[in-house]
């Protein structure tokens, strides 16, 4: 990898959160990453609302990952946990520069408690049970 691609890893390592990645293959070991609320970004996107059979969460959040954690070969329903809250992927990417990685992006979604359903708008959503 490149020098830069060092330098992000190492600075996610000092203000990023450790985190794992849980799949039904099991756990990864614990790295360090970013989580970062976006309703701040455009409110008017990502207000809740109340529907009649209940309160639409609107709450994502930007993920920003070392190049050593490819979350592009994860599978849909794969979660990130970290401490005592579990997130899963809307969307990821990888970013490059110059044709080398540099590191991996995406939005996330927070799992409430109890049974979930991860929904990714592929149209196929997973059952499970959230971590916590």
């Amino acid at each position: 990898m490149t020098p830069a691609a060092h330098i992000i890893k190492n600075q996610l390592t000092r203000a990023g959160n450790s985190a794992c990645l849980v799949t039904g293959a099991g756990r990864s070991l614990p790295f360090f990453c970013t989580l970062q609320q976006t309703w701040r970004k455009n409110k008017s996107n990502f207000t809740d609302r109340q529907t009649p059979i209940g309160r639409v969460d609107k709450d994502f959040y930007l993920y920003i990952g070392p190049f050593d954690r490819n979350i592009l070969e994860l599978p849909e329903d794969a979660v990130l946990e970290t401490g005592d809250r579990s997130y899963y992927f809307i969307k990821r990417e990888a970013v490059c520069m110059g044709g080398q990685l540099l590191y991996y992006t995406g939005v996330m979604k927070r799992l409430q408690e109890g049974s979930y359903e991860v929904d990714n708008g592929s149209g196929d959503a997973g059952t499970g049970e959230a971590a916590g």
